[in-house]
């Protein structure tokens, strides 16, 4: 992965996309991996590490991804398996040409998994993060993460990053 795409900022862009749809729910990733630690002696969510965990928790279906950065070029990289099979029901590759043209790959992402998992795109596409600055993005995920932490007052240099990094900036 490339370093400067820091802090899971587009795997959070991703589950907030996908959550907006009435009957997907995404398991927590800190859990996830607090379980492959525990259980399994991985400090990582490898795909199998992640269908062991979803199968034992309940979890219908594992999304995993790659990012690839060539030089300029990002390749990304999801497939949507059900958690007791082995062959991915959906595969997605994409290439995007910048790392703010990634935002949109994402969203492009989100809504083709939405409709593999049988949504419909609705309300759920104008209630997604809408931003053209990648470092936008990523003080916006600074404060939710701040604000979910009942950390609310710290939150607020990070939304106001976000809104001078990209005046358009909107959820």
């Amino acid at each position: 992965g490339d370093p400067s795409l820091g802090g899971g900022a587009l795997e959070s862009v991703l589950q907030l996309s996908l959550e907006t749809a009435p009957y997907i729910t995404s398991y927590d990733r800190g859990r996830a991996l607090d379980s492959a630690k525990q259980i399994y002696g991985d400090t990582a969510l490898s795909p199998s590490v992640a269908h062991k965990i979803a199968t034992r928790e309940g979890v219908q279906d594992v999304i995993s991804g790659a990012i690839r950065n060539d030089g300029s070029d990002y390749d990304l990289l999801v497939q949507l398996t059900p958690a007791y099979e082995a062959n991915p029901i959906a595969s997605k590759h994409l290439k995007s040409d910048s790392k703010d043209a990634l935002l949109k790959t994402v969203a492009d992402l989100s809504r083709y998994l939405r409709k593999s998992l049988g949504q419909g795109n609705s309300r759920v596409d104008a209630e997604t993060v809408t931003a053209n600055s990648f470092d936008a993005l990523q003080a916006y995920i600074a404060a939710q993460n701040l604000v979910l932490a009942g950390k609310s007052a710290q939150a607020i240099p990070f939304y106001q990053k976000a809104i001078a990094r990209d005046p358009g900036f909107g959820r």
